[in-house]
């Protein structure tokens, strides 16, 4: 509603009130300045004027001013001044919140622009929709990160959807996602990071099962079998777009609850030696296994109530046959106790207590877990350690000067396991 300029020289005689009120309550608001926001920022943050002024280095009445012509600009009041000191109006802490973001993102802008302009532009803001996509580039983020160690690298993980629209707004540079059922927008380009073959899992005894390559066309009207709880996994959506894209979407689906059932596992690492008759790249196979900073009455007293981690006799037979069939050079092997703890000992202090409380022959972090899960599920285990160290203050740099041979016992030794069982 228009209101003439005798109309509200009416108003103001019968209310008693400002000009000025009734010129802010009358007015729009037009452009801005974000030149004041600095001031007002400042003012706002700390809620008083004078430490304003010396943030902004100027003086108090020009912090005053600019924050009269920001109110005057925006057609409200910012600001109230009482008792107590300075504090925001309702319509203050609503634009204060909204120009902190806006300030930001400004400031960023304000950065890579500098950057553009000086011909170092190096950043990188990567999405991701997984854990696998991530790792398709992990070495390209290596090598980039050698060629511009100034840079920082920001990572956001999210959905195929969200990706692409962070790219089209200009929130991301790149996205690394599944190929299945992405459309891209004229604004967008692609490239292929890796491709994959699909593998297909059949009977030993199925017609197709001879072949070395089979095409999708053979597999329509078979029925597939999912893992159940695949339909409830983020993954869900990859998987029927893999299947449509190879024309298998009307195959019929079967389930069941679990098909990769778990017959034995053999654990393999690095350990440090604390019993006497050990050397660095000896191996320890393990009889029994304990947690050295977990008190083992958790393990009898509350469920599942075991009695000890015991590995399995016949895979522990397996493991000091496979260790005398292959060239270990000097490296002796042992059959012992295994000490499992949250934390990598370099201290001979921290070992003499541990071989006084448990008597293993040597420490690592994983193998009692493992060996425990083992346990409660009743699944036969084997844990091989080969010593890297000897878990003293030069640890450290033994752990690094042989961790790579030592790692090529323990692996030399599964191989001999795999290839006597067949």
């Amino acid at each position: 509603m228009a209101l003439s300029e005798e109309k509200v020289m009416d108003i103001i005689k019968e209310s008693n009130i400002s000009l000025l009120s009734v010129a802010y309550s009358t007015r729009s608001v037009g452009t801005v300045s974000i030149q004041r926001l600095p001031v007002f920022l400042s003012a706002a943050e700390h809620l008083n004027f004078t430490r304003a002024a010396e943030e902004q280095c100027i003086s108090q009445t020009a912090v005053s001013q600019q924050i009269k012509l920001l109110e005057q600009e925006l057609g409200y009041a910012l600001f109230v001044l009482g008792k107590r000191g300075v504090s925001l109006t309702p319509a203050g802490e609503v634009f204060y919140r909204q120009c902190r973001q806006l300030m930001i993102r400004y400031n960023g802008a304000a950065a890579q622009g500098k950057k553009v302009a000086l011909g170092n532009a190096t950043d990188l803001r990567i999405g991701y929709a997984g854990a696998y996509e991530l790792w398709t580039i992990v070495s390209q983020i290596r090598k980039y990160h050698r060629q511009h160690p100034e840079a920082e690298i920001e990572f956001q993980l999210g959905s195929n959807q969200s990706l692409l629209s962070g790219l089209a707004e200009g929130q991301l540079d790149m996205a690394v996602l599944s190929g299945f059922g992405v459309e891209l927008g004229k604004e967008l380009d692609s490239r292929v990071t890796l491709s994959d073959p699909c593998m297909v899992m059949i009977s030993a005894s199925h017609p197709l099962a001879a072949k070395k390559e089979i095409h999708p066309r053979e597999l329509k009207g078979m029925p597939i079998v999912l893992n159940r709880a695949q339909d409830s996994q983020p993954s869900a959506g990859l998987i029927a777009g893999m299947y449509a894209n190879m024309g298998l979407r009307e195959n019929k689906r079967m389930y069941a609850d679990d098909f990769y059932s778990i017959a034995l596992i053999i654990n393999t690492g690095i350990a440090g030696a604390v019993h006497h008759d050990l050397k660095v790249l000896d191996v320890v196979i393990s009889r029994e296994l304990c947690y050295h900073d977990f008190n083992a009455r958790f393990l009898r007293d509350y469920p599942p109530y075991i009695d000890g981690i015991h590995a399995s006799e016949l895979m522990v037979e397996s493991a000091v046959e496979a260790f005398q069939q292959i060239d270990h050079g000097s490296s002796c092997c042992f059959v012992g106790k295994i000490a499992t703890g949250d934390q990598f000992i370099e201290s001979a202090d921290v070992k003499n207590k541990i071989v006084e409380e448990h008597h293993p022959m040597c420490v690592e972090m994983e193998g009692a877990a493992i060996g425990h899960t083992c346990c409660v599920n009743d699944i036969p285990f084997v844990i091989i350690r080969t010593m890297s160290d000897n878990a003293d203050e030069e640890a450290a740099e033994s752990a690094t000067n042989f961790e790579e041979t030592a790692a090529r016992h323990s692996a030399g030794i599964v191989m001999q396991m795999l290839s006597s069982a067949r």
